[in-house]
């Protein structure tokens, strides 16, 4: 009975702002190893990068759909738990360069424990606190510099037993408050199976999962990804080059309706990681509309209220453990600097990434979203009719995915200011 008082008060602790992660060694299966304690979920991640706009009509108050309701009660919170370990339940999928670190923070201030595994970079060299890569070598996502990775194929028992075990946080005691367990991760969005993997792995808990993505702007993030990750993957040494290759490559694959493998190689991973609806169907074969929740990052990044009303709707419509009011100025995580799009000079090509790619992109997101979001699916922000994909395409619009990409077709060396497009 002491023993699990004193954890009642510490997880309690935990959850009223700030989290001080702990590692549980008492228990049956009590771990042997020593556990990572997360600090900020910035600190050491690198993941991040997003320049502060301007005011948009949210902060200034048109469109806001509302102050931001404290829910204060506290919420009955049952874990997942697999083989004895408290599994996240969490996952911030992605994509990278779009923000994670920053939504993280918020998430951690707010009370939402970051994943504690054993022993981080043991079994990935880059695993970080925030980042814990748990399932990078499953899926055989290894090093940049060969030739592909593999997929994810569904886990054996064995597996899941192996996997589970990395875990911290221990499933004994009944009648204890258990924080929200997340894994924010950004690769995960895009890793080759893992929709299907995860699926099977949670079993019939699967229905208990819930997904945060993350809109930026998809010139914005690629061309963040492709300064930040030049090295790890072997990218063309500048980026008209590499954008070229990029062109030549897609177009290739798209004719093909991407299942030539692209997913696989690393070389177009950060042009594929800014094709949201490509992703975000291959997730809704296996989950729940309702399971999701995307993020316009122009606007999160801007606004503090809107950074509070994303948390309540977490906290609304999935019972996270979460408190939104914790969140009260605007920080921003692992912020870096590159040429700008325009510093760039190399309007035609962006032009041709517009009208070829991410104009369909941005029509393919409007009518996925029209689609699910009646059945549940969340995007932050917006109060419209959830069936409309003018509304939708309107909302996206002012948050950074503007409607009028691919409207015209792209003209060779021309030297039209394209500012719409970035």
């Amino acid at each position: 009975m002491v023993r699990q008082a004193n954890l009642l008060m510490l997880t309690l602790a935990m959850t009223a702002g700030g989290v001080a992660s702990t590692c549980p060694k008492e228990g049956p299966t009590a771990a042997s190893s020593t556990c990572s304690t997360p600090t900020t979920a910035g600190a050491g991640a690198d993941d991040d990068e997003y320049q502060t706009p301007s005011l948009s009509l949210l902060q200034t108050g048109l469109g806001l759909s509302g102050t931001v309701q404290q829910e204060n009660d506290p919420i009955q919170h049952e874990p997942i738990c697999m083989h004895g370990h408290q599994v996240p339940e969490l996952y911030l999928l992605g994509p990278q360069k779009a923000g994670s670190s920053t939504v993280a923070a918020d998430m951690e201030l707010g009370g939402v424990e970051i994943s504690m595994v054993h022993g981080v970079g043991k079994a990935n060299s880059r695993a970080t606190p925030k980042e814990i890569y748990s399932f990078n070598n499953h899926c055989r996502w290894f090093s940049a510099h060969a030739d592909g990775s593999g997929t994810c194929d569904v886990m054996t028992e064995a597996d899941e037993v192996a996997w589970a075990s990395e875990f911290c946080n221990e499933c004994h005691w009944t009648g204890v408050f258990y924080p929200t367990l997340a894994d924010f991760t950004p690769i995960n969005l895009r890793l080759a199976g893992l929709p299907n993997l995860m699926a099977n792995l949670y079993h019939e808990q699967k229905s208990k999962l819930k997904f945060v993505i993350l809109l930026r702007n998809p010139l914005e993030r690629m061309q963040s990804g492709y300064y930040h990750f030049q090295d790890q993957e072997n990218l063309a040494g500048d980026f008209r080059t590499w954008v070229q290759h990029v062109i030549t490559r897609a177009e290739k694959s798209k004719a093909k309706g991407w299942s030539d493998g692209i997913e696989r190689e690393y070389y177009m991973d950060q042009f594929l990681q800014s094709l949201i609806s490509f992703h975000l169907k291959s997730w809704l074969e296996f989950f729940e509309p309702s399971q999701f929740q995307l993020v316009p990052m122009k606007e999160y990044f801007t606004n503090v209220s809107f950074r509070r009303e994303t948390l309540s709707d977490m906290k609304r419509n999935w019972g996270i453990k979460v408190e939104p009011s914790n969140i009260k100025t605007l920080e921003y995580k692992n912020s870096r600097s590159h040429p700008t799009l325009l510093e760039e000079n190399v309007e035609p090509l962006i032009q041709e990434l517009n009208y070829k790619f991410f104009g369909p992109e941005h029509h393919s997101l409007v009518k996925l979203l029209a689609e699910t979001m009646p059945k549940g699916l969340t995007l932050s922000g917006y109060t419209g009719r959830p069936d409309s994909a003018q509304e939708i395409g309107q909302f996206l619009e002012g948050m950074d995915y503007p409607v009028s990409l691919g409207a015209q077709p792209p003209q060779a060396h021309d030297n039209q200011d394209h500012s719409s497009a970035h």
